[in-house]
């Protein structure tokens, strides 16, 4: 296994493989991002695997954002599908998050090459993988 030695402040691309981001996966997919949102972290979350959004799902990434903000840091999105992007325009989301058609738009809106940017791909069942994925992001640096 790679470690990742991190400087601060650090961008991840975090891939959401969930198919629905809604109640029955929000509290898992809360836990997990939540634990990487620290100072001056930026992050841009790929929603390209995602399919339908409620508004649990909309809770969590709007609380991701504030907290982020609140810490010095951004989160902003990607690759939403027709679907989502209409949910999204809908419910305003835009005026929480930055929302960029592609993974790369969003990483150099940030001022940075998606080459150099590490990927987490997040385990398709946070219920089954949930040891494994904590135990990866405690390698994560936490600058409280």
């Amino acid at each position: 296994m790679t470690t990742l030695t991190l400087s601060r402040p650090a961008t991840f691309v975090i891939t959401v493989p969930h198919a629905a981001f809604d109640s029955s996966t929000a509290s898992d997919l809360r836990q997990a991002l939540g634990r990487l949102v620290a100072p001056a972290r930026r992050l841009v979350l790929d929603l390209s695997r995602v399919r339908s959004l409620d508004s649990a799902g909309i809770g969590v990434l709007v609380g991701m954002a504030r907290r982020a903000a609140a810490q010095g840091g951004e989160v902003k999105l990607c690759s939403l599908s027709r679907q989502l992007a209409a949910i999204a325009e809908l419910v305003r989301l835009d005026r929480a998050l930055e929302i960029f058609a592609t993974r790369e738009e969003a990483v150099e809106a940030l001022g940075l090459s998606e080459s150099r940017v590490p990927t987490i791909d997040l385990p398709h069942s946070a219920e089954t993988t949930r040891r494994p994925l904590l135990r990866r992001l405690a390698l994560l640096p936490s600058w409280s």
